[in-house]
């Protein structure tokens, strides 16, 4: 993947609780999307059901 190899492999925390972590933030409503979720306005938009990547 592309961005696997721009960014700094030591981290401390995995791509598992990263995504863990947007999939809480991008299930918030937001008044901005007219109190709809990030993740539905994206399932919207492209189909998919999730754009996180898989641990």
């Amino acid at each position: 993947m592309f961005f696997s190899n721009c960014f700094n492999k030591n981290t401390v925390y995995s791509q598992e609780q990263l995504n863990e972590i947007a999939s809480k933030w991008n299930s918030i409503p937001r008044r901005s999307l007219d109190y709809q979720t990030s993740n539905e306005v994206m399932k919207k938009a492209t189909g998919f059901k999730s754009l996180l990547p898989v641990a």
